[in-house]
């Protein structure tokens, strides 16, 4: 069923929009992106968070599932509500109530060379965000969130644990 919605909305997509080579563009763009997660291992099936974890968004192509990361610093406020509008004082309208998210720069902490990411967290889902914090992306239940603003909302839980989402 979901691939006869894929394909009407696909047709209704290009039939409808003024440009349809950019409408065209814009569902490639999010079926490779599909590809590419269940590629990852990141399938439809959802999952609840664990213990002392939620769910969060960031963007997809810094997403690494299993992946342990460290907190090393927050966002100002008026710059995660700008990305989250789509940058450059834009507004997508795309997050409903950006200034409810707190961002934060993260560091994964497994890999050879230093790797950062941005990470947006609704606080009422993800308690004690906080730098120096240490937590770990789930394996299974990512979904993409926004193909305009390129976001994964993925789990994490808080420690070590590698036993996903």
């Amino acid at each position: 069923m979901t691939e006869e919605v894929t394909n009407q909305t696909e047709e209704e997509g290009l039939d409808e929009q003024p440009n349809g080579d950019e409408s065209r563009r814009s569902f490639m763009k999010k079926g490779a992106v599909a590809t590419g997660a269940v590629a990852l291992g990141l399938g439809a099936a959802g999952s609840a968070a664990a213990q002392d974890g939620g769910t969060v968004l960031v963007q997809a192509n810094d997403f690494i599932p299993g992946a342990q990361f460290s907190v090393t610093g927050q966002l100002p406020n008026s710059l995660t509500i700008d990305l989250l509008q789509g940058g450059q004082g834009r507004d997508l309208n795309v997050v409903q109530n950006p200034g409810d998210y707190q961002g934060y720069v993260i560091r994964y902490t497994e890999t050879p060379t230093a790797l950062y990411a941005m990470m947006f967290v609704d606080p009422g889902d993800v308690g004690n965000v906080s730098e120096g914090s240490t937590w770990t992306f789930g394996t299974e239940g990512a979904n993409y969130f926004a193909d305009q603003l390129n976001l994964v909302e993925a789990s994490i839980s808080q420690g070590g644990s590698n036993n996903g989402g």
